[in-house]
């Protein structure tokens, strides 16, 4: 007995030594989580990490689901909960709800924050009366491009064209993955309805004429260059690919060469412009 004791531990401290969730196939991943999961080697933060924030979300379902297993305390799931109700995917989002729901309390997240299917499992444990109203397309979008959760009050910041900026921005989530060249055209006219909500909020930027947001990138003012650098920064890359697109014009105006599909890498490339952008309007205090 003493003998298997030892070698059991052996092989624990071995098997713990091939964690690493950032590199290895979600396959591995999920199977050795299982077992240092029943077996109470990872930390929490290891566990906060994987059900969290690993890039498969099938990985992230799975784990949360092991980690609802009695092995756990209550403690551990109620955090691990409050995180993955906000799960841009399904999956994880609903596996979170369930684990709060079995622990019978209600994440210490708001509903409006919330994966709108997590908020109706949790309605069903009677944890929250309603699972929330209609669900903001420009929040989601973003939320979906940047990888991380964004709940502003984008209808107060867009004012009577929140609905064409948002729908235009739903369009544009579709080719995220799919055209980074209809993504760069739709993306243009996203930013156009965002620089006019941003002008109406900050007169000091000056004036601003809907459609024609070649006028601010060729020529920005030296307020917005210093309110609103990453914004500029935003609109501008996105313009000016926009120049290149062959679904825009049959030539590069500067350089008199044909236009071409835009490569998939930008969409890489302006999404955390978009996060950067988003951060300085929140630190602005305009959404």
């Amino acid at each position: 007995m003493a003998l298997f004791t030892q070698l059991f531990a052996s092989a624990r401290v071995s098997l713990k030594r091939l964690w690493a969730p950032r590199t290895s196939s979600p396959d591995f991943t999920v199977a050795l989580g299982q077992w240092l999961l029943v077996e109470g080697a990872l930390t929490f933060n290891q566990l906060k990490y994987v059900c969290g924030y690993a890039r498969s979300s099938w990985v992230r379902s799975a784990l949360l689901l092991a980690a609802d297993a009695k092995s756990q305390s209550d403690d551990v799931k109620r955090l691990l909960s409050r995180v993955a109700v906000i799960d841009q995917i399904a999956d994880p989002a609903i596996a979170g709800a369930v684990m709060s729901g079995r622990c019978g309390e209600r994440p210490l997240v708001s509903v409006s924050q919330m994966r709108r299917q997590a908020a109706l499992v949790l309605k069903e444990f009677g944890l929250v009366r309603r699972a929330g109203g209609r669900v903001c397309g420009v929040n989601s979008s973003l939320s979906m491009l940047i990888g991380q959760a964004v709940s502003f009050n984008w209808r107060s910041f867009f004012g009577k064209t929140y609905r064409h900026a948002e729908r235009q921005l739903v369009s544009c989530r579709g080719y995220a993955n799919t055209d980074a060249t209809a993504w760069v055209q739709g993306l243009d006219v996203f930013n156009d309805w965002l620089l006019d909500a941003l002008f109406r909020h900050e007169p000091t930027l000056g004036g601003y004429s809907l459609g024609n947001i070649g006028a601010c990138t060729g020529s920005p003012s030296n307020a917005i260059k210093v309110k609103f650098p990453h914004v500029l920064a935003l609109v501008t890359e996105v313009h000016n690919q926009r120049y290149r697109s062959d679904l825009a014009h049959p030539k590069v105006k500067a350089t008199q060469r044909p236009t071409g599909r835009i490569p998939f890498k930008f969409i890489v490339k302006t999404k955390r412009l978009v996060a950067k952008a988003i951060g300085e309007l929140v630190n602005a205090g305009l959404v």
